[in-house]
């Protein structure tokens, strides 16, 4: 067979990559997370079958791990993704999806498991279990080792970690499948009943599995490396197993959902969060309660406040302009400082803003994907978080419509998602899709972004400010006024750069007035054009849009410049038809 792609990297900042293992006073066992790679080389590597491959992880030094997806060249240097900005000419790289890729070709999926909640599973309990789920696994070959603190015991012998915490690694004829194979897996897991619900910190409902559903990304870590032990402890060497054929090549075509298992899977999670839902009530209450006081100190603002900016970020993923981030160098920052500050905190790195621990970069914000600006954790499965400024504040009452309706208007234009479409529809555009909104979401709409109230004149004479909801009158009102709401005219939704008509080029997220287009990327780093391109830019394009058709049989140099025009034509034609007439 054609060997494994694959990474190895080696930092040299910081100077070590996996845990550290030892006891505190008490003799139990203390962990340091693996750290944060932020410089050192990505060198490419192969594996003929997965013997070699366990040869090859079980030599990983303290400080390397590795990586499923590849760069396009055989060893480059590591830095952060602004020294890369700052320096492109260098040749260095970020270790960003824009620079690492899954092979097309034969790569490994790795299978990350850290436990049940029910009962501790040992390697072949986990393998029959993802068999029974997905029967397509039944003969995929599959490399298995312990993970890095799993098989722990002190000084005396005794055991510290058990060995139920598990790698499986297989190999695959076709490795950029990988993201979507992974997905589908997830769901037949789901389907038999092999994912959960657990209680966060702060009262959020975290998704859990038999397998972690969020390592498949081609610039992530995988902490192969054998731990850093202290204090005498010892982790006795587990032998490397291999279940199937050792050079064979696993087709992930072949793991398929059907309409009742996605039914079933649905079903399963809606009942597993239904069963938390008042346990996460509880936590998120007590959570709020012990920080409210601390945020409000540090922000100025009341505890009530507080109180309801924090039980917001837990219960919907919302993250007020008065949180405090934690930044990669250990200093505090409000989400309102940083969206007011989009050149110095875009793709700026963070601890997890409910549950922060010793990586401080394992959240990144990004303030230009053309959508609402957004902090995403890769804790706890992955979670995106909305960065908002505080609610403006709206009065109603009677003979105040007219003014309700402008100061809610211009709220909804300085939030810049809603836009005009089409013939007099209003659409919303979030996570690179635009749709219509009726009435009714715009009223559920407003009472998010808003807080309504009306004064109230007491019989002596005190004057109160009441909480109100968000009148269905007011959006009525909105929807209405065709032509005059202000909004900014929409035609699409794009994805990727494109050609304007008069041929200059689009590659700038956001919303462009030119075109009426909005540029959507979720690309902390996402591709430009350079605007000079030399022919070393020229054949570094064609290298890349080539790559999937690289082994294609294809009989001679008329067939491949036929393809290479239907590529060209569909990636531009449209624009090019356009700006010809």
């Amino acid at each position: 067979m054609d060997p494994l792609l694959f990474t190895i990297f080696t930092a040299t900042e910081p100077p070590r990559l996996t845990k550290v293992c030892g006891l505190d006073a008490h003799g139990k066992l203390t962990k340091t997370t693996a750290a944060t790679m932020t410089a050192g080389t990505a060198q490419r590597a192969t594996a003929a079958d997965l013997h070699d491959l366990a040869v090859q992880l079980d030599a990983l030094q303290p400080a390397q791990a590795v990586g499923w997806g590849v760069a396009d060249a055989d060893l480059i240097q590591i830095v952060t993704a602004d020294h890369e900005a700052q320096s492109p000419a260098d040749g260095a790289q970020s270790r960003t999806r824009r620079n690492f890729t899954f092979p097309k070709g034969p790569g490994v999926l790795m299978l990350d498991h850290d436990g049940m909640p029910s009962r501790q599973l040992d390697r072949d309990e986990l393998h029959r279990l993802l068999v029974e789920a997905c029967p397509a696994l039944q003969d995929a070959p599959m490399l298995w080792r312990p993970s890095a603190s799993a098989g722990l015991r002190d000084p005396k012998g005794r055991e510290l970690t058990g060995l139920h915490r598990h790698r499986l690694y297989v190999p695959v004829t076709d490795a950029s499948a990988i993201p979507e194979a992974g997905k589908r897996l997830v769901t037949l897991l789901q389907a038999a009943g092999l994912c959960w619900h657990e209680v966060g910190k702060a009262g959020q409902a975290l998704k859990r599995g038999l397998v972690d559903a969020s390592v498949w990304q081609p610039e992530r870590l995988d902490f192969a490396a054998p731990p850093i032990l202290n204090d005498g402890i010892q982790r006795p060497k587990e032998t490397a197993h291999i279940y199937g054929d050792p050079v064979a090549l696993f087709d992930l075509s072949h793991i398929v959902v059907t309409p009742e298992q996605q039914q079933h899977a649905d079903a399963h999670m809606r009942a597993s969060l239904a069963a938390i839902k008042d346990a996460c009530a509880v936590q998120r209450e007590v959570w709020a309660a012990e920080k409210a006081p601390e945020l409000a100190r540090r922000r100025g603002i009341p505890e009530e406040k507080a109180h309801a900016v924090l039980v917001r970020a837990s219960q919907h993923a919302v993250l007020m302009g008065e949180y405090t981030l934690i930044c990669s160098d250990g200093t505090e920052v409000s989400v309102g400082e940083v969206l007011d500050n989009a050149a110095r905190w875009h793709n700026a790195r963070f601890a997890d803003p409910l549950d922060p621990d010793a990586d401080r970069r394992v959240a990144w914000v990004n303030l230009r994907s053309g959508g609402r600006p957004y902090l995403f954790t890769h804790r706890h499965g992955g979670i995106r978080f909305e960065l908002r400024r505080q609610s403006a504040r709206v009065q109603v009452g009677r003979g105040l419509r007219i003014a309700t309706t402008d100061a809610a208007l211009q709220v909804l234009r300085d939030r810049g998602e809603l836009f005009d479409f089409g013939e007099g529809a209003l659409a919303y555009v979030a996570t690179g899709r635009a749709r219509a909104v009726s009435a009714d979401w715009l009223t559920d709409h407003l009472g998010r972004v808003c807080d309504f109230y009306f004064v109230k004149v007491k019989p002596d004479g005190e004057v109160m400010e009441m909480t109100d909801d968000a009148p269905l009158t007011l959006a009525r009102s909105i929807m209405a006024k065709h032509g005059e709401r202000g909004f900014p005219r929409l035609d699409a939704v794009i994805t990727a750069p494109t050609l304007r008509l008069d041929g200059s080029v689009l590659d700038a997220p956001g919303y462009d007035p030119a075109s009426r287009l909005l540029y959507f990327s979720d690309d902390p780093n996402p591709p430009r054009v350079p605007t000079r391109p030399t022919p070393a830019d020229a054949l570094e394009a064609l290298r890349f849009l080539w790559r999937p058709f690289a082994k294609f049989p294809l009989v001679d140099d008329v067939a491949r410049g036929v393809v290479l025009q239907a590529l060209l034509w569909a990636s531009g034609g449209a624009r090019v038809r356009a700006m010809s007439r």
